[in-house]
């Protein structure tokens, strides 16, 4: 019974720190490197083929969606998420509207000389 309820008081901390390391913020707010990025990423989007927005992408790609060494697109990045991104690029309002970031703070995210360390914004 002692281990259930320590596991449950465990799980909870961890639950409340994950939380309080991440917060939203205004959009309005957002810093302009970041909103470049996103900009660079939405121009890549409407690229004429898949292909076309992979060598774009991959400029501006970091961590875990680059190979060890930075030089292409991790093996699943162009075939799930950037093809998804791509597909439904249509779907979305031009210009783009942001409704939402929320920025948490990565000890490292991906391997190599292609890990990032710092804020992470994860934009709706």
């Amino acid at each position: 019974m002692n281990r259930i309820y320590f596991s449950i008081v465990l799980f909870l901390a961890m639950s409340f720190m994950a939380k309080s390391q991440s917060s939203d913020l205004d959009p309005g707010q957002l810093p302009a490197n970041v909103r470049m990025t996103l900009s660079r990423y939405v121009e890549a989007l409407h690229s004429g083929s898949l292909q076309q927005c992979a060598d774009k992408f991959v400029r501006i790609a970091g961590g875990p969606l680059l190979s060890d060494d930075g030089a292409q697109l991790a093996p699943n990045t162009e075939s799930f998420s950037l093809k998804n991104d791509f597909d439904n690029i249509k779907s979305y309002a031009q210009p783009i509207q942001i409704l939402k970031v929320n920025v948490r703070y990565s000890n490292g995210m991906g391997f190599g000389q292609t890990t990032l360390k710092g804020q992470v914004y994860k934009i709706w």
